[in-house]
């Protein structure tokens, strides 16, 4: 990993453009703690998650998921659970975690 990477890539999808408004700052937030942060996406409700999420993608991040679920607390974003994403490990990149808003995604 990289310097530009310290902390980890980071993609983060929200169910609506409502809840990308009201997360607007996480961006910001985290890439002030070191993270690479691409640009929030849009994904609709049909592909958002009922649980608000980490997914990754390899077994040995479980530590970095942890880190980045402890700043999203710090950060005041709560309940946020670590999910193992199996069988893309050919697709992802090794220092890449997503953050997923849930579907209903009520801002707490």
């Amino acid at each position: 990993m990289n310097k530009k990477n310290a902390q980890g890539i980071i993609y983060i999808q929200v169910p609506s453009n409502s809840v990308k408004e009201r997360v607007k700052k996480l961006p910001t937030s985290l890439k002030n703690s070191g993270y690479t942060v691409y640009e929030t996406e849009v994904v609709g409700a049909l592909l958002s998650q009922n649980k608000y999420q980490i997914g990754c993608f390899f077994k040995n991040q479980k530590s970095r998921a942890e880190a980045l679920q402890k700043k999203l607390e710090e950060l005041g974003y709560k309940n946020f659970t670590i999910r193992y994403i199996e069988n893309l490990e050919d697709k992802a990149n090794p220092d890449m975690l997503e953050i997923w808003f849930a579907r209903d995604a009520k801002m707490r």
